[in-house]
């Protein structure tokens, strides 16, 4: 059989040789997320969340046309829903042009936010470089060559319908060619996250038979490497994540982007994930200890912010705050406006036209001031209290799986995958463990501090 027959349709792309090339791999691109609730409390932000999307897809393209990539991969759920307007469109559309412009080619597969069966689309021609694959029961493979010799080609299969239940990897399979060969499918591989819906459901297994270079995956928010090394035979699976957050939820925290794979020998020589996000969704912890004034906490979280925009060098943030440590301001911050009146004053200072900082919740974990070594060298009930609470959390952070499995072992899977995401953090761990000693030892005393308690004892003993 000649090398034509093998395949659907053979590309030329003007970067890349035989010996050395790279490529791009995005999914998950989300465009056109409304963002409707966010509407309701700042339109302005809504509009900056909703162009978000689109911006670090124009990313993703300048990286590709910065690298002189060979080609890009689009591993499903390009848009957000059906009802995908003509700006986005339109849009996505003139970033895929320039590409084709600088000879680099697109693949993409839909998802399960984009099925083709129910996918309207008002876009009468794409360029020739564009491929879309389908999801008919022979699976459609693209050959890439160019005036150096690469040799690459890619597969994939798209959903037909949104809830598709059939393994799709089973439809992958390696060309009997030389070169370098990849597969593009939205999936879930069984195990590697409890967050998304089991969705063209496989193992890394099913993955591996397929004997493909490169699996370039979609549909969990969270890059992850599920196979691979450097220089190897060993084939590589791998989840891009989104290229942006979209909200707090665990999967949609810090940095969003894409893979940059060079390749050379038919071997992946680098996997980078490369930022290409403008708006970054984060948690943060606030140490408010000894501060006694409101004016105070708001210049602690103005003063705490500024090193996060620094080290998220200068993108827009979207910020969930815990207020930590120990304050006499304590319950007065657990009254019910005190805080939501302090991120109102925070976010007066809002742009959403240009970089900006927005305030999304703030949460006290702030406890009662209380001095630890000298309760613990005290001996009493208190210093029990204490003392347990450190075996406890040196116990967590020494094997937080065995915890983990302990505390699960007769919840059901939701609860499981968020103990698992907290025990996965162990500054998320410590600061709730610290947070639950000051709550306990504040309602042990009730309004009066451990110190105060002590000196209430004596005073009463010398009576």
């Amino acid at each position: 059989m000649s090398t034509e027959a093998l395949f659907t349709d053979i590309i030329s792309v003007k970067n890349g040789d035989r010996d050395s090339f790279c490529f791009v791999h995005a999914s998950d691109l989300h465009l056109g997320t409304p963002f409707s609730g966010i509407a309701e409390t700042n339109e302005r932000l809504a509009t900056a969340l909703r162009e978000a999307s689109l911006e670090a897809f124009r990313n993703i393209c300048k990286l590709a046309l910065k690298e002189k990539a060979s080609f890009l991969l689009l591993a499903g759920d390009i848009y957000d829903g059906l009802e995908k307007g003509a700006y986005i469109q339109l849009k996505f559309l003139e970033e895929l042009q320039k590409l084709a412009e600088a000879g680099i080619a697109t693949f993409i597969v839909h998802g399960n936010h984009d099925p083709v069966a129910s996918g309207w689309t008002g876009i009468n021609k794409w360029p020739e470089s564009v491929k879309f694959f389908g999801h008919k029961a022979k699976t459609e493979v693209f050959a890439l060559t160019s005036d150096a010799g690469l040799l690459v080609s890619v597969q994939g299969v798209s959903y037909k319908t949104r809830d598709t239940s059939e393994n799709l990897a089973l439809k992958l399979k390696r060309p009997p060619t030389d070169g370098f060969h990849i597969g593009m499918l939205h999936c879930n591989v069984t195990g590697v996250s409890g967050e998304h819906q089991n969705y063209a459901p496989c193992s890394i297994e099913d993955l591996k038979y397929t004997q493909l270079d490169y699996l370039a995956l979609g549909h969990i928010h969270k890059h992850q490497i599920l196979s691979g090394k450097a220089f190897s035979r060993e084939p590589w699976i791998v989840y891009s994540g989104n290229s942006q957050g979209r909200s707090p939820k665990p999967s949609e925290l810090g940095a969003k982007g894409a893979c940059l794979v060079r390749v050379s020998g038919d071997c992946v020589q680098s996997l980078q994930m490369v930022p290409c996000d403008s708006i970054r969704y984060l948690k943060i912890s606030v140490d408010i200890t000894g501060l006694t004034g409101l004016d105070q906490i708001t210049e602690a979280c103005r003063k705490e912010i500024q090193k996060q925009v620094a080290a998220h060098e200068d993108r827009s943030l979207m910020v969930r705050a815990k207020l930590s440590g120990q304050t006499p301001l304590y319950e007065e911050l657990d009254k019910s406006n005190t805080l939501n009146e302090i991120t109102a004053i925070l976010n007066e200072e809002i742009d959403p036209t240009g970089t900006f900082i927005w305030w999304d919740t703030l949460e006290n974990n702030a406890g009662p001031p209380v001095n630890k070594d000298s309760i613990l060298a005290r001996g009493d009930f208190f210093a029990d209290v204490i003392k347990k609470s450190e075996e406890l959390k040196n116990k967590i952070l020494t094997d937080a799986t065995a915890y983990k499995n302990y505390l699960t072992s007769d919840l059901g899977k939701e609860c499981d995958a968020i103990i698992g995401e907290i025990l996965s953090n162990a500054d998320t761990a410590k600061e709730l463990i610290e947070a639950g000693l000051s709550y306990n030892i504040s309602q042990l005393y009730g309004e009066t501090t451990p110190e105060e308690y002590q000196r209430t004892d004596i005073a009463r003993e010398n009576r």
